[in-house]
């Protein structure tokens, strides 16, 4: 998780900087053979909501930026 990973970073003497949720879907994935090219494209549309709390709740995966302090 994003506070496992900024708790790790701390004791290697790193500052998280960000957390960007990515591909995102408001479905399940079990939907996506039924309709991929929509499935792929509302995702695709929906990636600047990966920069905010709704990428937590649909994102299936998310980019963690580092820094050394």
């Amino acid at each position: 998780t994003p506070a496992l990973l900024s708790k790790n970073a701390d004791l290697h003497g790193m500052q998280l900087v960000a957390v960007i949720y990515w591909h995102l879907h408001p479905y399940l994935p079990r939907y996506e053979p039924a309709f991929p090219h929509i499935f792929n494209a509302m995702s695709y549309y929906m990636t600047p909501l990966g920069r905010t709390p709704v990428g937590a709740l649909i994102g299936s995966s998310f980019l963690v930026i580092l820094k050394k302090k």
